[in-house]
């Protein structure tokens, strides 16, 4: 793991410094780790709701102003998927006068303020009902319309599959979106819950340890709960997910799955198994078969499919790289489906053969090179790789995936083709009866 942060833990909290006179703002991050204690749209629901009405007499024209106060900072909120854990992070840039006191600096107060707001929510009930309300007719709104986006189901639908709980479009099917409620008391014991979850705090910029450590630990402390807690997990609609950790049935063949519904034209969504984990030595070899296979416009089904077949508008991928999967996505019409899939799989097993110029992996190379080193200064990278190696115990900084990249030969992008395992193809199917010739969609 990186040593240029310091890293202290005190029960639920991790307090991850790097002191630097690199840049001219300070950075700080909270990131609470949510690994299935609390149901996904909850969980969404929660961040929301701290980040529009928490803090203990903190309106949202109190909060502003409290920002300006600290020399303009910019604060952001977030959440997103990595493998099997959910991460809600809340994130604040501020500037960092050379003549400030360390003990008083603006980083400080920054940090204090997202304490405020995440360990004090306002009020003797913590939420404005009104504002609940609110915030769940619109994670309600957003999960109807994830639920019928065509992509976001796709891939729902194959993570179900294979085993992966599901990441909210297979949560709500059609007819479904009333199905789940989310009551008061809920929202009450999912927030003790999510304060008392892993969290990390990153710091970078011109600060000392001593300065931070003690008062850190004790602002993001959490207080008694008011609400009795329950051993649990708090999870709303629950009827269509799927236990993380299960897998497909011994010998099960990969599978193609046929659904019919409204949609505009065919689309399909393959999943592979890659068997590389993140950080192991095989990882650097993946991201430059994932370049070379299907990421990208210079990618060989980005060539066959769209520049030489004319058969798509687009192929895209994503590498998983917690879950251990690829997922490539492309539509086109019905006539075209058969042909398509028979691309992938004899593009698939051309890479297996070793049938790859050497020109091919350069470019891919370079290709990933340039990815990485476009954001290899920015202090968000560095927050954003540390958290990586603390959720997964990896050692790999950048400059050691940098130099693996370069290491890259044939042989290892030979070795990744011939271990990736078709898992699943899903394909959606428009309900009308079209043209099956290819010529209509």
């Amino acid at each position: 793991m990186s040593h240029r942060f310091i890293s202290t833990s005190r029960g639920n909290v991790s307090l991850h410094l790097m002191p630097t006179t690199k840049y001219y703002n300070a950075y700080l991050t909270v990131s609470i780790i949510n690994s299935g204690e609390i149901n996904e749209q909850m969980y969404s629901l929660l961040g929301r709701l701290l980040w529009t009405a928490g803090g203990t007499g903190l309106s949202e024209s109190a909060k502003r102003e409290r920002l300006c106060m600290l020399y303009g900072a910019s604060c952001k909120y977030h959440i997103e998927q990595k493998g099997s854990n959910q991460i809600l992070s809340y994130a604040i840039k501020v500037l960092q006068p050379g003549d400030s006191e360390a003990e008083s600096s603006p980083a400080r107060e920054a940090l204090k303020l997202l304490s405020e707001i995440m360990m004090r929510p306002s009020g003797p009930n913590r939420f404005d009902s009104e504002r609940m309300r609110e915030e769940m007719d619109g994670l309600k709104y957003a999960v109807h319309r994830e639920a019928h986006d065509p992509s976001s189901l796709l891939k729902s639908r194959c993570l179900s599959y294979i085993g992966y709980a599901s990441q909210s479009a297979n949560s709500c099917e059609d007819g479904e979106e009333d199905s789940w409620t989310i009551e008061e008391h809920h929202i009450y014991e999912a927030y003790e819950k999510a304060i008392r979850l892993p969290i990390h705090i990153h710091i970078v910029g011109n600060v000392l340890p001593e300065h931070y450590t003690d008062d850190v630990f004790s602002w993001f402390t959490p207080q008694s709960s008011a609400v009795q807690e329950q051993g649990d997990p708090i999870l709303i609609s629950s009827a269509n997910q799927i236990a993380l950790g299960s897998s497909i049935p011994a010998g099960k063949e990969p599978s193609l799955m046929i659904e019919h519904g409204n949609f505009n034209q065919c689309k399909l969504n393959i999943t592979y198994k890659t068997h590389v984990s993140y950080g192991s030595p095989a990882y650097a070899a993946l991201f430059v078969f994932h370049n070379l296979f299907a990421a990208g416009p210079m990618s060989r089904l980005n060539r066959e499919l769209r520049r030489r077949s004319q058969l798509v508008y687009q192929v895209m991928s994503e590498l998983d790289r917690f879950q251990g999967l690829m997922h490539v996505h492309t539509g086109t019409t019905v006539g075209n489906m058969s042909d398509i899939l028979s691309i992938i799989d004899r593009e698939l097993e051309q890479v297996a053969d070793g049938k790859v110029e050497a020109a091919e992996i350069t470019q891919a190379i370079e290709g990933v090179l340039h990815f990485m080193k476009v954001g290899i200064d920015l202090p968000e990278q560095e927050i954003d790789i540390h958290l990586d190696q603390c959720l997964t115990g990896a050692t790999m900084d950048t400059a050691d995936f940098l130099a693996q990249i370069t290491a890259v030969t044939s042989d290892d992008i030979v070795h990744i083709a011939s271990n990736l395992e078709k898992a699943v193809t899903w394909v959606l199917f428009p309900n009308e009866n079209l043209d099956r010739s290819g010529k209509g969609a």
